[in-house]
Parts: C-alpha cells; sequence; structure tokens
C-alpha cells in the first residue's frame, strides 16, 4: 500500500492488524464465516513472528535491538555473494505435529495446497553422561531399541508414559509427581519434559495437558511412514503458513494490505475507528492485533503482566551441517545455556529452501521466565562454540579437537515476551499472543479460537474439531493396556536377569 493509498471502503465487521499465524487464522475464519475483514500489516511481507526473512534483513525487522557478526566475505570463495539472499531464517522457527491441530486446519480451510512440508527426521538431546548427543524416541518400539538407555531406564520412562496417560485427577505436573512414577533420573526426566513434551520446563503444565501431549507425540511418530517421526517443517519457511491462510482469507473476501500502518485506535459510539499512518481512519465492530502490531497497549487497556518471558535467540549461517547424518534436526541441550536453561537447535539445510548448496541454517535459542536484563551472546556463545567453529565471527582461536563446521554469519538477539493478563477492558478486541519461544505451533489453534470467539461471538468457529481438541485418540506411544502390559514385563524379566 502506497503513501497515498486509501483503503475502500472504510468501514469492516472485523479488522484484523498484523500477518502472524494467529491473526491469519482468524482473518480466514471470521472471512470463511461471511464477515467483513480487513487485514492489515505495516511491513511489506506476510508473517508477523513467523516472518521468514534473509539473514541480513534480520537486523533491521529488530530494530536495532541485535548484535550482527558478519563474515559472509571471508567465505567469497566457496559462497557466491549473490547466493546469500537464499539464507532465509524464521524469526520463529516451530515444527509442526504431523497429526496435529494444525495439520487438520490446514486440511479443512484449503491452505494446504499452498504449502510443502519436510520430515523433521532427526530429534536428539545432549546427554551428559556420553558426552553425545543421543536419539529421542517417537514410538514404544523405538525406546525398546534405543541404546544410549539403559533397561532399567527403559523400564521406568515406559511407566511414567503409562503412568501419564492413565492419570484420572487433572493436577499440576511437577518433579514430585513424576518422582511418583518413578521417573527421578535427571536423563529420564530430560528426554520427557523437553524431547516428548517439547517444553522448557513443567511449570504450569497440568497432567492433562501432558497426557495430551504425549498422546498428540505418538500419534503423529511414524504418521507418514515408519521411522518418520513426529515432526514436519515447512519447506519455504514459517512465513508459508501465515500467507496460506491469509490466502484463504482472500479467496472468501478479506481485504488485506501492506505497509500500512496504524497511528492510534480509539473506541467511541460502540465502534472502534482505527487511523492509519496516512491519515485515513478505518471504521469496524471488531479488532484482533497481536501484541507486537499495537500501537499503545494503554489505548485499548491492555496490563502485560502475565507469564514474562525472555527469548534469547542466534541465527547462524554455517558451511556444512552440525548434525550430519540429518538433513533437519531438532535438538535440545538440557541447562546448556549461561544460566541453566534447556537450548533448543534447529537445523535446515540444503534440501529445504533455506540455504545455498552446501550451507545450512542454525536457529539456537533459549527462554528465560520473568523480566529480565539478558545478554544473549553470554547466553548462546557457549553452546555455539562447543559445537560448531566460530574463530571467524568472534576473531577467537577455534579450541583444540576435532574440526567443526564453521560459521559465517551470526544474528543474536534477546526479544521480550508475555501474554496479556486478561483481554482488553473494551469490548470485541482480541489480543492475539503467537508464543514466540514455544518449540511448536501447539498454542496457534487454541489461540486463534479464542481470538475468534472475541471478534465474532456470534459465530462458532468453523474449522473445529473436537476429537483433535480433546485429544481423544490413544496413540502409538500409548498402546494397549496388553501391549504396554507385556512390553513391561519383558523388561523386568531382562532386568531380573
Amino acid at each position: 500500500m502506497g503513501e497515498h493509498s486509501l483503503i475502500s471502503p472504510e468501514k469492516f465487521d472485523v479488522v484484523v492488524v498484523g500477518t502472524g499465524l494467529v491473526e491469519s487464522l482468524v482473518a480466514a475464519s471470521a472471512a470463511y464465516c461471511g464477515v467483513k475483514v480487513l487485514q492489515i500489516d505495516a511491513v511489506s511481507y506476510y508473517g508477523g513472528t513467523s516472518s521468514t526473512l534473509p539473514c541480513r534483513e534480520l537486523a533491521e525487522h529488530f530494530k536495532g535491538a541485535c548484535r550482527v557478526y558478519d563474515a559472509v566475505d571471508e567465505f567469497a570463495s566457496v559462497l557466491e555473494p549473490r547466493l546469500l539472499a537464499r539464507a532465509l531464517f524464521d524469526v520463529s522457527p516451530k515444527v509442526l505435529y504431523g497429526d496435529g491441530p494444525l495439520i487438520s486446519l490446514l486440511l479443512k480451510t484449503g491452505a494446504h495446497n499452498y504449502t510443502e512440508f519436510k520430515l523433521v527426521r532427526g530429534r536428539l538431546m545432549w546427554q551428559d553422561s556420553s558426552s553425545s548427543f543421543v536419539p529421542i524416541a517417537a514410538s514404544r518400539a523405538e525406546i525398546f531399541k534405543d541404546t544410549s538407555m539403559s533397561l532399567k531406564q527403559k523400564h521406568v520412562l515406559m511407566k511414567t508414559l503409562k503412568g501419564i496417560l492413565g492419570e484420572e485427577e487433572d493436577v499440576d505436573l511437577t518433579g514430585e509427581l513424576l518422582a511418583r512414577f518413578g521417573c527421578d533420573d535427571v536423563d529420564l526426566v530430560d528426554r520427557f519434559v523437553h524431547g516428548v513434551l517439547l517444553r522448557h520446563d513443567v511449570s504450569k503444565l497440568s497432567t492433562s495437558e501432558a497426557r495430551n501431549l504425549v498422546e498428540l507425540y505418538g500419534r503423529s511418530g511414524g504418521k507418514y511412514g515408519p521411522g518418520t517421526g513426529p515432526f514436519l517443517y515447512p519447506i519455504h519457511g514459517t512465513a508459508e503458513l501465515s500467507q496460506a491462510f491469509c490466502r484463504t482469507a482472500a479467496v472468501h473476501g478479506a481485504t488485506q494490505c501492506l505497509r500500512c500502518h496504524v497511528e492510534e485506535i480509539r473506541y467511541k459510539e460502540r465502534a472502534y475507528h482505527i487511523r492509519l499512518a496516512n491519515g485515513q481512519v478505518i471504521h469496524a465492530s471488531s479488532i484482533a492485533a497481536s501484541q507486537e502490531c499495537l500501537p499503545h497497549p494503554a489505548q485499548v487497556h491492555v496490563c502485560w503482566e502475565k507469564d514474562r518471558e525472555t527469548v534469547c535467540r542466534c541465527y547462524a549461517l554455517v558451511l556444512g551441517r552440525v548434525f550430519m547424518d540429518h538433513h533437519q534436526c531438532l535438538s535440545v541441550i538440557p541447562r546448556g545455556s549461561a544460566q541453566g536453561m534447556a537450548v533448543w537447535m534447529l537445523q535446515l539445510d540444503d534440501s529445504t529452501y533455506h540455504c545455498p548448496s552446501g550451507w545450512s541454517c542454525l536457529h539456537v535459542w533459549t527462554v528465560h521466565k520473568g523480566n529480565s536484563e539478558v545478554d544473549c551472546v553470554a547466553e548462546l556463545k557457549g553452546v555455539l562454540q562447543r559445537h560448531l567453529d566460530c574463530s571467524t565471527i568472534f576473531k577467537e582461536e577455534q579450541s583444540p579437537g576435532h574440526e567443526r563446521p564453521k560459521v559465517a554469519f551470526a544474528c543474536f538477539v534477546a526479544s521480550e515476551s508475555c501474554t496479556p493478563d486478561g483481554q482488553s477492558a473494551l469490548p470485541n478486541f482480541a489480543v492475539c499472543h503467537n508464543h514466540p519461544g514455544d518449540v511448536s505451533f501447539i498454542h496457534a489453534r487454541d489461540e486463534a479460537i479464542r481470538s475468534f470467539g472475541i471478534v465474532c461471538p456470534e459465530h462458532k468457529f468453523p474449522f473445529d474439531d473436537a476429537e483433535i481438541a480433546n485429544g481423544i485418540n490413544h496413540d502409538e506411544m500409548a498402546g494397549s493396556d496388553q501391549e504396554e502390559e507385556s512390553m513391561l514385563s519383558a523388561l523386568e524379566e531382562a532386568l531380573a536377569e
């Protein structure tokens, strides 16, 4: 949208501010219901917190709130400058469950016609005892075959999974509760919390939520063939998902404008009046907006004091692959950051459209709870130096040891995120939260349904799926009671011997 271009008409039922995944889902759902929708974004690309950007545009996206180490020119012999534009990074990388609610939404809305995916075959966890990455099992059979666990550990893990699935009382999942199932081994707790649940920790997680995640994990494992694992990744980046739902919204009549900055939002005479940067005023009955796109949260009476966290990220362009046996790989290092928090690493190589041939894009991140000043370079530098050759970007000598893949570019960002403490005090105003620190898109569907219910209270969410929502299907990880007892008995017999 040009500086002096005007939107016509000027009155809509719902205005969606932002093109992140949740906002785009709300826009597509509202348009499908016949609601008159306008979706706008201040930038020139789709995606919001799910944007996919060339590496040298990351600094512009974060508006200077990052530290960049650029040594690409020193790799001129192996990387043509014109190919650098092919190195793309997702602002908030997340995996999809192969049989998860977002896949269901893609199919039901028709947005799957605009997307392509790759399997994330590598699922690894750093094990201190062996000083190496070990595979994370995605099924009962894989647990049984896992050589990185002892028989006793396998037995305890199986009992823990069965205990979670059979827990009738909905209580907080704590270390004490896991110990009640026999899971007090640090390595097993890490496998369960980080490897299966994809959580940074178990805070604010109930046993019913854990049960649904275990079922979803097992149901997704092997969904697309034996040994394929539970996760998928968009081949063109996470922005592909937002764009797919934006296209679906447009098919059903939504109006969309990029480079359309909101200056002010006012509520008067039971309607919203949205003043744009070009002076035009748009009128709407309801608004859904991402927290990143709100001009002044105080205007809509939003309190940002709930679940505050700081996400530290590193986007690294690497010559070669860190995890040589896998093209796409999600790994976790428990207590890997300088402050002892879990560190996640997602490798996307040249089999996707993320980077030039022979290179890989590595996303590294950790999450700190609370509002605190965090030096993201200090937090993640140690992880990078342990697994990569960072001598070029940090101008330091490479530590002795085996040869590691070299880093040509690294961008470090610390961004604060929080969940609004309640919604806006104004009516029909939804603040969309995209959970940027999450490892998967597990919250996207529920957040979209919640926001949709606020801006379109007279309509039912059109793509609801109670079976997926409630997680009532038993999965491959759960199995039948007879199968569970048989496998547990086999493990017990092996232990006795």
